[in-house]
């Protein structure tokens, strides 16, 4: 299983946390993305167990997930 944040509005539910049951199958942060339904072209940063993640990622069972939007400062 794996925890999921989103806090962002890309998604439906922003602020939402999910637990998701990997079913013993490995996921990518992509594969995640698309059974969410975000498009990961309106992500800012994923990580995963407080470490940045990139698409291809596989995601470890028993995870933390958290995806951001995009940022900006200065």
């Amino acid at each position: 299983m794996i925890e999921v944040l989103v806090f962002s509005p890309v998604w439906e539910h922003p602020g939402a946390r999910l637990e998701l049951e990997l079913e013993g199958q490995p996921v990518s942060v992509a594969g995640l993305l698309a059974r969410l339904e975000i498009d990961p072209a309106v992500v800012g940063i994923i990580t995963v167990n407080g470490r940045q993640s990139w698409l291809n990622d596989v995601i470890p069972d028993a995870s933390r997930v958290c995806i951001f939007p995009p940022m900006s400062g200065g």
